[in-house]
């Protein structure tokens, strides 16, 4: 996996972007344009994501914008640990050697614009993850099956692995991280705001949901992307046995 090349995990994170959206399609959401409740600066990515982001902003000639988010941007102290880290620790049955939420930072996520994002075709995971079958604005609170909140995880439990050895962290820190040193740069995680992803431990999926997490795990490995069997360069398969 570390020396996956660039190109297979754009489009491996690409499938995934496009099966999640495939399968939200169909149910009865409260989400819509102009939504912008859960917008926020809390969001976390990886690099990988990060990488698209500033693709796109590069296209769009708004890295100077980009620059000018990030000089005002406040200072971060982030401890939550990566989703692979905190289910590695379960799977040990070992309590989770760090922060497992962070408290939620309220502040309007930079890139909106009217309420409507102003990157939504490059929008990370993190976002994408944000359904509700309710009117969050209405009631204070996005609600989601069980079933839906596990996909979710699922998806960003191999988001994470894609990226292993990059960054995780919230979503301006990463981009601060590609803007002034690239995605590899050698900056001490244990006093920045930025996290190493991890590869995939295994999954927590209670015995009624194992089913259909385990189909739509199939849809996503099935096929190959540039003539490489996407079983084959995930490596999973031993960690999904777990």
């Amino acid at each position: 996996m570390q020396q996956l090349a660039a190109a297979v995990r754009k489009e491996l994170l690409a499938r995934i972007y496009h099966l999640h959206e495939e399968w939200t399609a169909g149910m009865k959401l409260a989400c819509k344009h102009g939504c912008s409740t859960c917008c926020t600066q809390s969001v976390t990515m990886t690099s990988l994501e990060g990488q698209g982001i500033i693709e796109y902003l590069r296209a769009q000639n708004r890295l100077p914008e980009l620059a000018k988010i990030l000089a005002q941007r406040k200072a971060t102290r982030f401890t939550a640990l990566t989703t692979n880290a905190f289910a590695e620790s379960c799977l040990l049955g070992m309590e989770p050697a760090g922060t497992v939420h962070e408290e939620w930072d309220y502040t309007p996520c930079p890139f909106l614009a009217e309420h409507s994002c102003s990157i939504y075709p490059v929008r990370p995971f993190g976002c994408r993850a944000f359904v509700s079958t309710v009117n969050c604005a209405a009631t204070g609170s996005a609600e989601a099956s069980q079933l839906v909140i596990t996909v979710n995880t699922v998806y960003t439990q191999i988001i994470e692995h894609l990226a292993q050895g990059q960054h995780w962290g919230k979503m301006l820190d990463i981009l601060a991280c590609y803007l002034q040193d690239g995605p590899h740069h050698n900056k001490n995680d244990a006093e920045g705001p930025l996290r190493r992803a991890k590869p995939l431990p295994g999954l927590i999926v209670c015995r009624e949901e194992e089913k259909p997490v385990r189909a739509i795990l199939e849809r996503f490995m099935e096929g190959e992307v540039f003539g490489q069997p996407i079983r084959a360069i995930l490596g999973i398969e031993a960690a999904l046995q777990r």
